[in-house]
């Protein structure tokens, strides 16, 4: 697609002034390179057919960009997007992020990393991101996470469900996280040092092998937990017993594997179906 075609994606055709540009679903497999479009801040190029990413390697301005659902393979053409805060390319044909380390001038900008639903087999140390908030690993295949060598000042929320790890390096340079989703892995302990994570409010481990959750019970900020469908988490204890333990040790808890637990839960030993409409907790 040429620049000259682009005009009929922009109010008053003017592609050239345009800060936001979407071409979502346009059927788009070759692109023409967007460097004349100076001033484009946003741009969604989602749910196409493209496998690279080199029309945009020019787009200084760029701060958001959607490239979901398409066939990207590398991050090698981003290297030039040094403002570049928001990155979402999941449902691609990534397989790793080394290239994504390669792109020095990303290492201040880039806050929101989303890259689920590809075919990544392990994390890197992401750390070198100093802006990093979000991290979206969700739907790959990955087996190994690098334990960072610097601390995540500014990181908040690691989603790396449905994947096939069987140990994460919970790492006192995860510090500030305050939100870990571990659900659907191959999960079979949980080492004392998640006590370094101690700013940790939603935790989902859920559909796990874990068979013990003791070293859980020193996260006293937590307020949401998810830890069905564990050996640690079954039958063999009642309900009762299991919401005691951890009201005793997590006295900040609201949410357990789903349900609310209510003042009046609290008081006897019970709890009650969650209601989504009165708390709502995000979930990638």
């Amino acid at each position: 697609m040429k620049i000259a075609e682009l005009s009929a994606f922009v109010e008053n055709g003017n592609i050239l002034g345009c800060t936001y540009l979407k071409l979502k679903d346009k059927g788009i497999e070759t692109l023409e390179e967007l460097t004349q479009i100076k001033n484009l801040k946003r741009l969604d190029l989602s749910i196409n057919n493209l496998d690279n990413l080199e029309s945009i390697q020019y787009c200084w301005n760029l701060t958001d960009l959607n490239v979901s659902h398409n066939k990207i393979t590398t991050f090698s053409c981003l290297s030039n997007l040094q403002n570049l805060t928001v990155l979402n390319v999941s449902h691609n044909k990534l397989t790793s992020l080394d290239s994504l380390l390669k792109c020095r001038s990303l290492y201040n900008s880039l806050k929101v990393l989303i890259a689920n639903n590809n075919q990544i087999k392990y994390v890197p140390d992401l750390s070198v991101f100093k802006s990093l908030e979000t991290i979206i690993l969700s739907n790959n295949n990955i087996k190994e996470v690098v334990a960072p060598n610097q601390y995540y000042n500014n990181l908040k929320k690691i989603s790396l469900s449905h994947n096939n790890l069987r140990d994460f390096p919970f790492h006192c340079n995860f510090n500030n996280v305050s939100e870990l989703r571990l659900s659907h892995n191959k999960l079979l302990s949980i080492n004392s040092n998640i006590e370094y994570m101690g700013n940790l409010r939603i935790l989902e481990i859920g559909n796990n092998y874990l068979i013990n959750y003791d070293n859980l019970l020193n996260l006293v900020k937590l307020k949401s937990l998810s830890i069905i469908n564990n050996p640690c988490f079954d039958n063999k204890k009642s309900i009762k017993e299991q919401l005691e333990n951890f009201k005793i040790h997590l006295p900040m808890l609201e949410i357990l594997n789903g349900n609310l637990i209510s003042r009046e839960s609290r008081q006897s030993s019970k709890i009650k179906p969650f209601n989504k409409k009165k708390i709502l907790v995000s979930k990638n």
